[in-house]
């Protein structure tokens, strides 16, 4: 019987599911800037990364080197959390300067806990949101996959936190920029990365990171309460 090929410019469903089936989600990439620090230098890979995440976040996730490691994308995490350090530090010095501060003991304090722990807190709010995430999206994602394709994919979505200390004179408005462009970031890592539908992708993250930022909003009020009453 004489084979017969199917033209490249027809597309047959089937076909073109089982092609999208077998990708190799934790197939190793190039490296991202910051995977590859070792030859661009600490600050500038940092940058180079963290300006992936902000304005080509897709290209991000196909560059990753380690998938099935959290190593790197965590020490980055780390960084980003120490941007939310001078965030809250020059809110402060707005705060005070604009004349806006309640109880001074207690806003004084309750700067000065999250300047030391905002790294710490948003490792924590991330791992609420991928353990979260990773139930909800476990009928569709390739089965097998480690989990830990997911935490790099939220890990890495921390970027954005790189221009929290350039908006802060804009107040709580500003602050929420770079929140919101984290969950832009992690629903295009879903759906770019781990191959995950738009629908699947965007209700997946937004309840991951609602549930984080809920947690979040919760304690902070919750400890100003606390401090308010102690001093």
């Amino acid at each position: 019987m004489a084979k017969y090929e199917v033209p490249a410019h027809i597309e047959i469903a089937a076909l073109k599911a089982q092609q999208v089936q077998d990708v190799d989600l934790m197939a190793s990439g190039p490296g991202t800037p910051w995977e590859d620090r070792g030859s661009h230098g600490s600050a500038s890979a940092y940058f180079k990364t963290a300006g992936l995440t902000l304005f080509k976040p897709v290209q991000l996730f196909k560059l990753m080197r380690r998938p099935n490691s959290i190593t790197d994308s965590r020490g980055f995490l780390f960084i980003n959390g120490a941007m939310w350090s001078l965030a809250v530090l020059l809110h402060a010095a707005v705060l005070m300067a604009r004349g806006l501060v309640g109880s001074p003991a207690t806003d004084l304090l309750l700067h000065i806990a999250l300047i030391l722990a905002a790294p710490f807190i948003l490792f924590g709010l991330i791992t609420i949101a991928t353990n979260v995430y990773s139930p909800l999206v476990e009928g569709e994602l390739k089965k097998g996959t480690p989990r830990t394709l997911a935490q790099n994919v939220f890990l890495y979505a921390t970027g954005p936190s790189v221009i929290a200390p350039l908006l802060v004179p804009i107040h709580w408005a500003g602050l929420a920029v770079p929140l919101l462009w984290m969950v832009v970031v992690a629903a295009v890592g879903a759906r770019s990365r781990m191959r995950l539908s738009v629908a699947g992708s965007i209700i997946s993250v937004v309840l991951g990171m609602g549930v984080a930022g809920a947690v979040a909003v919760g304690a902070y009020f919750g400890i100003n309460r606390l401090l308010w009453l102690i001093t």
